[in-house]
């Protein structure tokens, strides 16, 4: 167990390595996780993106993708 403290909005994802194997993230960060840390799309859209792509390129291992987006709202003093 570990804890995790966000300072900005922030996507965390927890994911195989049907996602992640041969770079695929990194090559498609632009296309594929921009839009989502964007919103451009939605994180529903943006996961369903991901598999899609991970099944292009990886279709032969297992696929899962965890995504929790995490927004930080400034404290207001007073509230």
């Amino acid at each position: 167990m570990q804890r995790l403290s966000a300072t900005e909005d922030t996507l965390l994802l927890i994911c195989s390595d049907g996602l992640t194997d041969n770079g695929l993230l990194e090559i498609y960060t632009e296309s594929h996780l921009l839009p989502i840390l964007n919103r451009q799309v939605t994180l529903e859209q943006g996961v369903n993106r991901l598999i899609d792509l991970a099944n292009e390129h990886n279709g032969h291992d297992n696929i899962t993708v965890l995504a929790i987006w995490m927004q930080v709202q400034s404290q207001m003093p007073g509230l």
